[in-house]
């Protein structure tokens, strides 16, 4: 049996035979849990732990191709706020949302509240979604340095609304 965690393995094992009940491993039917051989045992933690490890650098591999597809300047995942994507996925900046990121930027550094910041952003203009919600500023605001850096942006040019290079 493959397993992503060979602890979780281990003890789903343990659990079943104290419960008196049996697995059998359709890939390997002659490696039984029930059959108290130590090899039996030993080629299951070795495979399990073979699995494991399989798992983690493939997860360490699409998180490293990622972070370099990011920093080149392209998206994964949803369009953060403030950018725009064209069909190849390079992002640039939006103008106007960008303008709305100043202003929030703006409103907070004068001690408004998030709450008080949507209030007034839906009497100046609307987000993707429609209104302004206390959360959608909060996540902006908060997300704000960890995009600049996740896509290697660089401040300066964020005034000049144009592509950003790594």
């Amino acid at each position: 049996m493959k397993s992503w965690d060979t602890y979780q393995m281990i003890h789903l094992e343990s659990h079943l035979k104290k419960n008196k009940l049996n697995f059998i491993d359709v890939s390997n039917p002659s490696l039984s849990m029930y059959d108290d051989n130590p090899t039996n045992r030993l080629m299951r933690t070795v495979l399990d732990a073979i699995s494991q490890h399989e798992v983690e650098t493939i997860r360490l591999r699409s998180k490293k191709a990622l972070k370099q597809k990011r920093a080149n300047g392209f998206r994964t995942g949803g369009i953060p706020y403030g950018y725009q994507s064209d069909e190849d996925g390079k992002l640039s900046y939006c103008e106007l949302e960008q303008s709305n990121i100043r202003h929030l930027q703006a409103c907070r550094d004068q001690g408004l509240s998030y709450a008080k910041i949507a209030v007034k952003m839906n009497k100046l203009s609307r987000n993707r979604s429609g209104e302004w919600l206390t959360n959608a500023v909060y996540r902006i605001l908060k997300n704000l340095p960890k995009r600049l850096e996740e896509y290697n942006i660089n401040v300066e040019d964020q005034d000049n609304g144009s592509k950003f290079e790594t």
